[in-house]
């Protein structure tokens, strides 16, 4: 687990549940240092994260409650998704599918990944 330089291990990602992270999978952590680097409150935001993988999904979840954030996951079987995606305030397309998301859905003023 010393050498999960992916973060991926049980060891690690249990670390991050329990909020004494040691080494973070790279994608969330990166998301987390852009939101700092542009100075976005997190903090009691309402952060909607779609998708569920173990790699980003999961992980940006964690690291978005680790923060301060309210956090929903969608995933392929969650209802309403436009109505998920209409009180994000910070919102994250963890699908890989380009244009998933209508830009109608997308709440004015927030921050968007």
């Amino acid at each position: 687990p010393h050498k999960d330089v992916d973060g991926f291990h049980p060891y690690n990602v249990g670390r991050l549940a329990q909020r004494i992270p040691l080494l973070r999978a790279c994608t969330p952590r990166g998301i987390i240092t852009m939101l700092e680097h542009i100075g976005a409150e997190v903090r009691g935001k309402h952060a909607v994260v779609i998708g569920a993988s173990n790699i980003v999904g999961r992980p940006m979840g964690l690291e978005l409650l680790l923060a301060g954030c309210t956090t929903t996951i969608c995933h392929r079987f969650t209802q309403n998704l436009e109505t998920q995606v209409k009180q994000a305030d910070i919102l994250v397309v963890a699908r890989g599918e380009a244009h998933f998301i209508p830009g109608k859905w997308i709440k004015k003023g927030g921050d968007y990944f």
